[in-house]
């Protein structure tokens, strides 16, 4: 498996999903894949999170300040708030604190593209990601995307207006059957 180093300090989350999305690639594809496509984004981040609690169980056990570490997954595309307001989900997140308002427990919030789409559907998660943030205080972002290239993704995120990138991972596989994982952080 072949895949970037993000820099000497790089984020333990980020190498946990990494190195999960690594080991969904390389002996776990037949999970996901269907007559040589990928299957739904739910069924991807489902396995997906499953390889990063199976890698990492005991330290998410032990967590932060004796407080264990969640994964929480998308439940559905389409839930409603009390005032009957359509709610965007995330693909997954990983967190200490379920409370917005405990902003340092808000670890990453991330979201899954696995089939090319347009410019402006990229666009929107990567907008999404940022209020995301910015609104309800997690630390970081990332953003899977997979069958794109990473000049693409960079350049469709460096022209995407209004958006914080500070913080955001980017992790971009451009070749289901190659595997490499390109992973990069853009700073505005």
């Amino acid at each position: 498996m072949n895949y970037n180093k993000l820099f000497k300090g790089e984020d333990k989350y980020i190498t946990w999903i990494k190195d999960a999305l690594s080991e969904l690639l390389e002996t776990k594809k037949y999970m996901v894949m269907n007559n040589r496509e990928l299957v739904t984004e739910r069924n991807f981040c489902m396995v997906l999170v499953a390889l990063i609690y199976k890698n990492n169980y005991e330290e998410m056990e032990r967590g932060l300040d004796g407080r264990p570490i969640f994964f929480s997954g998308e439940v559905s595309k389409v839930l409603y708030d009390i005032n009957g307001k359509k709610v965007v989900q995330p693909d997954f997140v990983i967190h200490q604190s379920n409370n917005p308002a405990d902003g340092l427990k808000q670890l990453l919030i991330a979201e899954v593209k696995i089939k090319e789409c347009s410019k402006d559907a990229y666009r929107r998660d990567i907008k999404k990601l940022s209020e995301y943030k910015r609104q309800l205080g997690f630390q970081k972002a990332l953003y899977i995307v997979i069958n794109n290239t990473a000049e693409e993704i960079k350049s469709i995120a460096l022209s995407t207006k209004d958006v914080e990138l500070k913080n955001m991972c980017f992790m971009v596989v451009e070749d289901i059957n190659n595997m490499t994982i390109n992973t990069f952080y853009l700073d505005n």
